[in-house]
């Protein structure tokens, strides 16, 4: 049977491995300092989503 924190879950583990692909993008950037700039950009937009929906997520009482 299926628990009621499996979507939040699923979506979880879905933001960690969007974020570390995007972290690893940093690290293997070129140098560029545009390149970097832009990465360091997608890395920041993709820390804020994932510590939003964490922080949404918590606040349910789901996760009570």
């Amino acid at each position: 049977m299926a628990t009621t924190t499996e979507p939040h879950k699923t979506r979880l583990d879905d933001d960690f491995a969007l974020l570390t692909e995007t972290l690893e993008q940093v690290l293997k950037s070129s140098g560029d300092p545009a390149d970097q700039k832009h990465m360091e950009l997608k890395a920041k937009k993709s820390l804020n989503e994932v510590k939003s929906r964490i922080s949404n997520a918590s606040d349910t009482s789901e996760f009570r």
